[in-house]
């Protein structure tokens, strides 16, 4: 099996630096400046706790970050690769605080694997995992699972994507050459369900996109949505109406047809969002959980994701004095 690196992505919007630049340089058209976007919810080590107990196996951690680093991490792990915005993206695009910039570049990241699994700081694992539960035989591992849109926040970036795909791709024909993706018994009687029952219409009526980490190719991104449509190959792209979040597109092309991609070895790995609620319900029977960026700040601060973790796994954190004890 080839090596996986994971990729994770993470501001603190608290910091006094961060919050000046972002005043005084960010485009208020283009940027999202709401303030779950850019906050802190002091859970990133348990993201590291995570990813050290549950999987070992993993080559390097390429962490992503406008400059500023949490007190508690040990910088010199040699698993740990710290990765400064002005590391790989060029120098005309900074500072950036547009995730859509930092995506389509990962693949400039020194280093980086050929396959890795992009995080976000709100995604965990929350169990045992193997490689081939990312990729198998080199191949990333996706569920195609058809659903319908709702209304939300992002439901316009959704529908954009939407309009894209449908007019490349034809859902009749990506799901007749690939049937055995679509109709996998490893996703479940319920998703199996909706699937079939949205095979009449001719178009693709929306995706069961789990805001879980994919597993990404090297270049992915960049070499799926430069083939799509004008302009759209440039690596650092202006804001786009049809291109407003490279992952949420590139999933769904691979799902249509762009790319390949394999079932996974079990339906255990994504799961819908938990929105903390139905999260002590899920986390038994997943891998993965995430944390919605609504959730209140309350609501979170009382979430566990695990029983604690012990006290040997700590080799993100650095254990000197004055720093956060975990």
């Amino acid at each position: 099996m080839n090596e996986i690196d994971f990729v994770i992505l993470w501001v603190d919007g608290n910091d006094p630096a961060w919050r000046e630049e972002f005043v005084r340089t960010r485009q208020a058209e283009n940027d999202d400046a709401s303030e779950i976007r850019y906050r802190d919810w002091r859970n990133l080590h348990y993201w590291f706790r995570s990813a050290e107990r549950f999987a070992p196996w993993v080559r390097k951690v390429h962490f992503i970050t406008w400059g500023h680093l949490p007190a508690w991490l040990r910088r010199d792990h040699p698993k740990l690769h710290i990765v400064n915005h002005r590391d790989f993206i060029p120098a005309e695009y900074l500072p950036t605080f547009n995730s859509n910039t930092i995506e389509l570049n990962i693949h400039r990241i020194e280093g980086l694997a050929d396959r890795f699994v992009l995080f976000n700081d709100d995604t965990f694992l929350t169990r045992g995992c193997r490689p081939e539960d990312f990729f198998r035989r080199g191949v990333p591992c996706d569920m195609a699972r058809l659903s319908v849109v709702q209304p939300s926040s992002v439901g316009h970036i959704i529908y954009n994507d939407l309009e894209l795909i449908n007019r490349l791709h034809d859902k009749r024909t990506a799901i007749r050459n690939h049937i055995a993706r679509w109709f996998s018994p490893r996703y479940g009687i319920v998703s199996l369900l909706k699937t079939l029952t949205l095979l009449p219409w001719g178009f693709f009526p929306g995706f069961n996109d789990s805001h879980m980490p994919p597993a990404l190719p090297h270049g992915a991104l960049s070499a799926s949505l430069g083939t799509l449509a004008p302009g759209a190959g440039r690596l650092l792209p202006p804001p786009n109406p049809l291109l407003e979040r490279p992952v949420a597109l590139a999933r769904p092309l691979r799902h249509a047809g762009f790319g390949s991609f394999r079932t996974p070895l079990d339906g255990r790995l994504p799961v819908d969002d938990p929105h903390g609620r139905l999260a002590r319900k899920h986390l038994p029977r997943h891998r993965t959980a995430t944390l919605a960026d609504d959730l209140p700040e309350r609501q979170r601060a009382h979430l566990r994701l695990r029983p604690p973790m012990p006290a040997s796994v700590r080799g993100f954190r650095a254990d000197t004095p004055g720093k956060i004890e975990l």
